[in-house]
């Protein structure tokens, strides 16, 4: 009940808090103009930071008592970045000047025993002061879209309220829920379309007392190291991916990490087709995933949720790979970026660098999804269990399977394919190279140790697990892209496309792939009748050439794209007056490309 009534309080007094700060800087003209670099189009409200600051610290002398020299730090180095946060909404400070001050604050709450405890002070210290600088900034970038800060805090809060109180710690628990109910109650004025920006003020305020709680919540009373560190790194994945993603970009591109932007994860995700809503509920989601999996990791199998950890946190690293494509920087910015990745070298010389650099990322992918591949097979045919025995055939063998089977991949030609462009016959190929290195390995193991204690079972499903595993990590991008691409075509001009042959699958491939064309494809025509009602890849044959005119006013169509290997001019006339005489404009595949 105590938690219950702490996170109802935090909730109402925000609201209400939000709403008085609101009309007050309305009233004194204190708002945030449309710029450039910013990505509201209307006058909004500032310094909402006020209400988030004074919520927590009302909240927090109310209910946490006794007050414990830990969160004493957090209000004293949040005191002081909101202070100089309000000091730089009303005039802007250089990057540095707050870098300085948020290293300042991050020191005072070290002072007052906030430390990663399991690691020796002269590393500690060090750690503890950039993780909350770190996550401090990450907040203050990630303070871009309407709700997409404040959102991310409520569910972090919540994620380390449920974590304390499985670790018993009642004062945290208070405070994380205090935390919560801050963010939700100005969430309630900053969702899209947001009435009142929290600014610096409230976004360093924010991010620094989340930093320090996720050191106090679970850096401490813990015994296995692993978990104590991938805790806090999942419950901070949202951010981080942005934080990460932005930084390497704007640095790439010539641009100051300080400098504001339209390149965050929410801007690329609105530019390949979401709304500003969908963008940021759906960067919610994937925090409360990585949430989900922080609360449960101390406490289920170590192995299965190291495993779905990892899993989850390489799909992260693709989406993030594939939100790098996104065109959000102009040609000469880019050159710029190229440049520094791989000099200034052109031709065969540029080429090569690109490809060997890229190799050496999909080599430490199939590096991760080898290992995991085969413990995750050893927990499936051991039902989840991993004894000392096993453990140690693991340890053994594991450095002889990843030489084998990355060696067999080099050999077939994995690593000159391009990702994006994978099809049936790259399956195929992975498909011989994961079946020949399982049983080169095997065999090996047999020569060695006359696999004495191994289990031909556990290769099998290990031999399943890694084709999947390694189709799927080839395949994630394409399937992103096409994805978005349905997503922004929605709003392109409806096609058909005449002709549901091959050269019709090779047209709506292209169409897919190339968010350029603004084409979306509602289905195919054909004049082969057995072909009607059938589908092709996933669109399907609405009727032949005399059905044009009806399908057309059913499906609002405009324009039809004939794609028809060997088409005679005679019967391309033929086409083009069904069209005409439709009202529908027609192009020819080879021309419209």
């Amino acid at each position: 009940m105590r938690y219950i009534i702490a996170l109802i309080f935090s909730i109402i007094l925000s609201w209400f808090l939000t709403s008085l700060t609101k009309r007050t800087a309305l009233r004194h003209n204190r708002v945030a103009a449309p710029k450039e670099d910013r990505w509201h189009s209307t006058p909004t409200a500032l310094f909402g930071g006020v209400a988030l600051y004074l919520t927590f610290l009302i909240a927090t002398l109310i209910f946490v008592r006794p007050l414990e020299m830990e969160f004493i730090g957090i209000l004293a180095g949040g005191t002081i970045l909101f202070a100089v946060g309000m000091a730089d909404d009303l005039r802007p400070f250089k990057p540095y000047t707050k870098l300085v001050v948020q290293i300042i604050a991050a020191v005072v709450a070290l002072m007052f025993g906030i430390r990663m405890e399991m690691f020796p002070p002269l590393v500690a210290v060090p750690l503890t002061v950039l993780w909350i600088v770190a996550v401090t900034n990450a907040f203050n970038l990630l303070d871009n879209m309407d709700g997409l800060s404040a959102g991310i805090a409520f569910i972090t809060a919540a994620v380390l309220a449920v974590v304390s109180f499985m670790q018993g710690r009642a004062e945290l628990v208070t405070i994380s829920l205090i935390i919560a109910g801050t963010s939700l109650g100005f969430l309630r004025y900053n969702f899209n379309p947001a009435s009142i920006f929290m600014g610096d003020c409230g976004s360093m305020f924010l991010g620094f007392t989340i930093g320090a709680l996720t050191i106090a919540g679970t850096y401490q009373h813990a015994s296995n190291l692993i978990v104590t560190m991938a805790v806090p790194v999942l419950v901070m994945a949202i951010p981080i991916l942005d934080t990460g993603l932005v930084t390497v970009m704007r640095k790439l591109t010539g641009r100051a990490v300080s400098q504001g932007g339209k390149d965050h994860i929410s801007h690329r995700l609105v530019l390949l087709g979401l709304s500003e809503r969908q963008a940021v509920l759906l960067l919610y989601l994937l925090s409360v995933i990585t949430g989900v999996i922080a609360i449960i990791y101390p406490y289920f199998n170590f192995y299965v949720i190291t495993i779905i950890g990892v899993l989850v946190l390489v799909g992260l690293f693709f989406l993030g790979v594939f939100l790098g494509e996104t065109k959000v920087y102009s040609e000469e910015e880019m050159d710029t970026a190229r440049e520094k990745v791989m000099g200034k070298s052109k031709g065969i010389m540029f080429n090569t660098r690109i490809f060997y650099k890229r190799q050496i990322v999909e080599v430490l992918i199939d590096f991760v999804l080898i290992t995991v591949a085969y413990v995750s097979a050893y927990l499936l045919r051991f039902e989840g269990s991993i004894s000392e025995v096993n453990l140690q055939l693991i340890t053994k063998s594991l450095p002889i399977i990843l030489l084998v089977q990355l060696s067999v991949f080099y050999y077939f030609g994995l690593y000159k394919k391009i990702w994006r462009y994978y099809g049936l016959s790259d399956g195929v190929t992975i498909f011989k190279s994961v079946t020949l290195g399982t049983l080169v390995s095997a065999v090996i193991l047999v020569m060695t140790t006359r696999f004495i204690g191994y289990s031909r079972a556990v290769f099998i499903i290990y031999w399943m697990t890694l084709l999947c595993l390694v189709i799927g990590a080839r395949v994630i991008l394409r399937l992103l892209r096409e994805h978005f691409s349905e997503i922004q075509k929605a709003r392109g001009k409806r096609v058909l496309i005449y002709g549901a042959g091959d050269a019709g699958s090779s047209l709506l491939r292209e169409v897919k792939n190339n968010p350029e064309l603004h084409y979306k494809v509602v289905g195919f025509i054909d004049d082969d009748h057995k072909k009607i009602g059938r589908r092709v890849d996933s669109k399907a044959v609405l009727g032949c050439g005399e059905d044009i005119g009806g399908i057309a006013v059913v499906k609002n169509v405009e324009e039809v794209l004939v794609a028809i290997s060997r088409l005679s001019e005679e019967d391309f006339q033929r086409i083009k007056a069904l069209c005409e005489k439709s009202g529908l404009s027609c192009g020819r595949m080879g021309r419209i490309l």
